[in-house]
């Protein structure tokens, strides 16, 4: 008996032999088919899907003591394009002789891992590089690989974040992506000031020599405090290709009215 990976069309799967004194098949779980020698002679076995569509494989079945083994396959496509870092699903070997064997032309490009039977493809850096799986008796099926750059996006993590007003520390913010150098901005230079140290970004005191705060409510007049109120402080990145990203930092009142002698406005 030999198993063979099914893929596309519409499951559920159903199959048929034209000459069951010759091969039987049978369809195991969702998406295998089984097909078992009975005696020599042929046969054509023809896979459904649920759509009515078909494959159809002539089988030879050869006499007991003639090797004849049966072609090797393996669930994939002839071409193959991820990204670098990315991991393609597992694909199915199957036919031939066991053990197989998979074999990148340039394993800085292409790595390839999995189990006896399965194996899958992770891009190391972009390029192209063929992949080959080998049987036991030297059967071979090759594949494509076309690894493409990683997406390489400008981001700034946390992209929000809150503290309390009495905070004096330097607050660190992690730079992902993007191509250096890197500049920062803000759009309070009284509450904040930025500095670029490699891939972080400082949030340091601005001219103020603190993080103070005395939100107010503008919607009326007088206006009102508003305890425990809320200061928004964006700062920016910009790379050296023009590429921005953001984070906004709140600056939370500590309720302790608009004359705090704990954090006393300048």
């Amino acid at each position: 008996t030999s198993s063979f990976i099914i893929g596309g069309g519409s499951a559920p799967y159903t199959v048929s032999s034209s000459n069951t004194a010759v091969a039987t098949a049978a369809i195991i779980g969702n998406s295998t088919l089984a097909i078992s020698a009975k005696k020599a002679g042929t046969a054509q076995v023809v896979v459904f899907d649920s759509a009515g569509k078909s494959v159809a494989t002539t089988l030879t079945v050869a006499p007991i003591g003639v090797i004849s083994p049966s072609p090797l396959y393996v669930a994939a496509p002839g071409t193959v394009t991820l990204a670098a870092d990315s991991t393609t699903p597992s694909y199915g070997i199957s036919g031939g002789t066991l053990p197989y064997t998979v074999s990148s032309s340039n394993v800085g490009v292409v790595s390839a891992s999995g189990t006896a039977t399965t194996f899958a493809l992770t891009g190391v850096a972009s390029g192209t590089a063929q992949v080959v799986v080998f049987d036991a008796l030297g059967q071979s099926t090759t594949m494509t690989l076309t690894v493409t750059a990683r997406s390489s996006m400008l981001s700034l993590s946390p992209g929000a974040l809150q503290v309390g007003e009495n905070l004096k520390e330097d607050i660190v913010l992690n730079i992902y992506g993007g191509s250096s150098p890197y500049r920062a901005l803000t759009d309070d230079l009284q509450l904040s000031s930025v500095l670029i140290d490699g891939t972080t970004l400082k949030i340091g005191l601005g001219s103020n020599g603190n993080r103070c705060i005395t939100p107010f409510d503008s919607a009326v007049e007088p206006r009102v405090y508003v305890a425990n109120g809320i200061y928004n402080v964006t700062v920016t990145v910009v790379d050296s290709l023009g590429a921005s990203a953001t984070s906004v930092l709140s600056i939370k009142d500590d309720g302790k009215g608009a004359t705090n002698p704990s954090c006393p406005l300048p």
